[in-house]
């Protein structure tokens, strides 16, 4: 079965224009690239090489999963330090995006758009091909969409270079944005293997924190610290510049703030090299903290281009996985399973070291889980 562009009906895209009648209306039809797009039932479809402008799309049952939900993933031609406004846009589902920059790093949006749609602004530090994943907040959406990504000017604001030590600063009208946050980002060089603890306090605003390590690993924090501050506790992962955002948990937030980076000595836990199959294991107060999250950290052997099934079950608290993939791309889930299980199916892309971190939703969970890792490649 093949859908095309007819698929979508003169009414819908005339339904569309009205509705998002703002953003596209004030655009000349002769300057939109509006592509006419393929899209075929197969167990294995390739991300659709787009040009910035209008994508109409469909979300139909056998679109390849991604974190567990299923979407269309895009790759789109973007410049260092350039900023993109990408907007995923329905009638028929919450709509959710997930990019991944050229370097690697990850960011994602829900609710940043017009009602329940999405919107995010990025600013990629090196040129390449951008990953766009379209797809819904819940698993399996299903309908029509529209992705129009659109150049957003310059790059981004206010980037300060910094070393440790106590940092002051003010989150208002002159502030960039980060994931579609007010926020001030700074850059530290760092090494492979260093212990940081990273604190945003503010007596204005609810303090939150998100850092990018060089090799594109995100790690955040909302309460971690006193009351409403922010503190992380982390170990750097690769050589180079790590990036810190200090922003609030609430998107326009007015008001000074410190920022507190320090070394410390943290307690390195190795990762349990495992293989495909049923392995258990246990969290409580001892175990490695991940992301501020205290979890259990495996590597596993993987493939390019075979998918894997990676299942976290447990009687004892609700269960949550992240994975890495050799590439560096982070994918999680958190009830994708039976329950509270977590469920994720994955397709690395490149072969090598897989990272799977078996955790909680909760930051402190303790009792026992499952791990449960298989090829199912075969059985799709």
């Amino acid at each position: 079965m093949v859908l095309s562009e007819n698929y979508i009906s003169y009414r819908y895209r005339i339904g569309m224009v009205e509705q998002y009648g703002g953003t596209i209306m004030k655009k000349k039809l002769s300057i939109a690239v509006l592509l006419i797009l393929t899209a075929t039932l197969v167990f294995a479809q390739q991300a659709i090489r787009v040009e910035p402008g209008m994508i109409f799309g469909y979300m139909h049952e056998g679109l390849n999963e991604f974190d567990g939900h299923r979407g269309q993933e895009y790759l789109i031609r973007v410049e260092a330090d350039s900023s993109y406004q990408i907007d995923v846009m329905s009638e028929d589902f919450d709509a959710y995006v997930v990019v991944y920059h050229p370097d690697g790093t990850r960011e994602f949006n829900d609710d940043g758009g017009d009602g329940l749609n999405a919107r995010i602004v990025v600013t990629p530090a090196t040129s390449g091909d951008m990953r766009v994943i379209a797809r819904g907040w819940r698993s399996d959406p299903v309908g029509n969409y529209l992705l129009e990504v659109a150049s957003a000017g310059g790059g981004a604001a206010g980037i300060q270079e910094i070393d440790l030590g106590t940092h002051f600063g003010t989150l208002g009208a002159g502030s960039g944005y980060h994931e579609d946050y007010r926020a001030d980002e700074y850059h530290l060089q760092v090494r492979d293997g260093q212990g940081l603890q990273i604190d945003v306090m503010s007596d204005d605003f609810d303090a939150y924190v998100v850092i990018l390590h060089p090799d594109g690993t995100r790690e955040f924090d909302d309460d971690g610290g006193f009351g409403l501050d922010a503190q992380l506790r982390t170990t750097v992962r690769g050589n180079g510049v790590m990036r810190v955002f200090a922003r609030s948990w609430h998107r326009e937030p007015v008001g000074d703030y410190t920022l507190d980076l320090q070394p410390i000595q943290m307690t390195t836990v190795p990762a349990i090299s495992i293989r495909p199959g049923r392995h258990e294991g246990t969290i409580d107060s001892s175990s490695a903290q991940y992301e501020g999250y205290t979890g259990v950290e495996y590597e596993v052997s993987v493939r390019g281009g075979v998918t894997y099934q990676v299942d976290v079950m447990s009687d004892d608290f609700d269960a949550y996985v992240v994975v890495f993939h050799p590439d560096g791309t982070r994918e999680f889930n958190d009830d994708g399973g039976d329950g509270f299980d977590a469920r994720l199916r994955t397709t690395p892309r490149t072969d090598g070291t897989m990272r799977i971190i078996a955790r909680g939703w909760r930051r402190d969970p303790i009792g026992d889980f499952t791990l449960l890792v298989e090829d199912v490649s075969r059985t799709r």
